[in-house]
């Protein structure tokens, strides 16, 4: 602006147009920052997974629990149990749910995805399982031990034939039943029995129809072996005489005192088990050609001969007995 003496003052065109020109670069530049700040602000409608989470978040092995999830903004869904993304489905709301039961404790992860994303929760399941119950052996013979182990996870109060064991371990234990039987509680109850199957070889029964039998006389032995599938038949001298099924019998002649012992043996699948018995058989005692020799002032001597003797005495006085029979 120029000012004359009198007072009168105008404005000078050019200044006029610097002015215009400063305001109109004002009125850019402030656009372009607006326009610029608009765009780094990102989407209008963000995605966002509001809640996941479980009705039971603590299952027993075979029971069902439900994921639920809310979501914003989000146009589709995934689910992942472990094996793999499958499609979750969203209600108009953006609400989602899905049944599923779990055999072992698993991490779930929803993936949500729309102008933005993806946005990602996870979600762990706590599963209570009884996994494995299982023996050392499959076969024994009575009073043997046999170890029993079994696993799982989570597991409460667990009884072994009803004898409370740790929840998840070993015991070695001498056979008294075929079967053993694991029970073991969870979060919410009992879970399934496992059972073990275990085949005893009994001790077998060994009778004589005759337990004195005269010299070279006879007697018929049988007998009976729970759990076997064959018997074998051994004289005093462990000779082998005879081969039977787990119930039989067999006629032997009897030549000597002695025990006549049979073993009976099981197999499952090559795994073998044996048990024995014994019964003793005795050979009537006879006398003969007893002779007293002497010989001038000695003591006399008294020899004899005898078939099936352990012990005699002359006199009252213990005598030595040879095996041969003298």
């Amino acid at each position: 602006k120029v000012c004359t003496v009198s007072g009168v003052c105008e404005l000078l065109p050019e200044i006029d147009a610097g002015n215009d020109a400063g305001h109109d670069a004002g009125n850019d530049a402030g656009n372009d920052t607006g326009h610029d700040a608009g765009h780094d602000a990102g989407p209008v409608n963000p995605v966002s997974i509001n809640s996941f989470s479980a009705t039971i978040i603590n299952v027993d092995t075979g029971s069902a629990t439900s994921l639920l999830w809310t979501t914003s903004n989000a146009d589709s869904c995934t689910l992942d149990e472990g094996q793999g993304e499958t499609p979750a489905i969203l209600d108009a709301q953006g609400l989602g749910s899905r049944e599923v039961s779990p055999t072992s404790t698993t991490t779930y992860t929803l993936s949500c995805s729309g102008e933005s994303g993806p946005v990602v929760e996870t979600l762990d399941v706590t599963v209570a399982s009884l996994d494995s119950f299982t023996s050392d052996v499959p076969i024994v013979a009575e009073g043997d031990s046999v170890n029993l182990s079994w696993s799982g996870e989570n597991l409460g109060e667990c009884k072994l034939n009803n004898v409370v064991v740790t929840g998840v371990g070993s015991v070695q234990t001498p056979m008294t039943a075929e079967t053993y039987t694991l029970a073991c509680e969870g979060f919410s109850g009992p879970l399934a029995e496992r059972h073990v199957d275990i085949v005893v070889v009994e001790t077998p029964t060994l009778e004589a129809t005759e337990e004195i039998v005269s010299p070279t006389g006879q007697t018929t032995l049988s007998w009976n072996g729970v759990g076997s599938s064959l018997c074998v038949l051994k004289s005093p001298s462990g000779e082998e005489v005879f081969e039977g099924d787990s119930e039989d019998q067999h006629m032997v002649e009897i030549v000597e005192f002695g025990d006549w012992t049979i073993e009976c043996t099981g197999d499952v699948n090559g795994t073998t088990a044996t048990s024995s018995a014994t019964i003793t058989i005795h050979v009537a005692v006879s006398i003969s050609d007893a002779v007293a020799h002497v010989a001038g002032v000695m003591s006399p001597e008294v020899v004899w001969t005898h078939v099936g003797a352990v012990s005699c005495t002359v006199d009252g006085m213990t005598a030595d007995v040879d095996q041969g029979g003298l």
